[in-house]
């Protein structure tokens, strides 16, 4: 449960962080920078978990770690691009989209049975983005 906890801080303060960076640097080198820095806290941590053989990984696991690479980098990228021209609040709402999108992937392409009510949070998380995003209250 504390991993739990600790990952929905985190990634609840990344935006803010992120906007103010992109702020302060032009934003594919605050996304350089900080791959480098999560790269560093990643192999630290791989090598503290499995200290005896760091690298015990199939070949379906080099092309997972490539494919992951690869997504996680233009998903970045884009994510950066539009923190920067966004207001940090609106793009937070679009990434909230990313758990409904996962469970549908799951269900459909590693045939992973849903609950009614993982099925029933689904359009509900698309109901309450698109709600956020349209129906705001202009400043006065």
């Amino acid at each position: 449960m504390f991993s739990v906890v600790m990952n929905i801080l985190c990634r609840g303060m990344q935006p803010l962080i992120i906007k103010v960076g992109i702020q302060h640097g032009h934003y594919a080198y605050i996304l350089a920078g900080s791959t480098v820095i999560w790269l560093i806290v990643i192999f630290a941590s791989a090598f503290k978990v499995n200290e005896t053989t760091p690298w015990n990984v199939d070949t379906i696991g080099y092309l997972c770690m490539v494919g992951v690479g690869a997504v996680a980098a233009i998903g970045s990228l884009f994510y950066y691009k539009a923190m920067n021209d966004l207001p940090a609040s609106l793009v937070s709402l679009c990434i909230a989209t990313n758990p409904a999108i996962t469970l549908v992937c799951a269900h459909w392409l590693l045939k992973e049975r849903l609950t009614m009510g993982q099925w029933l949070g689904v359009p509900l998380v698309a109901a309450g983005v698109f709600l956020l995003l349209f129906f705001k209250e202009t400043p006065s």
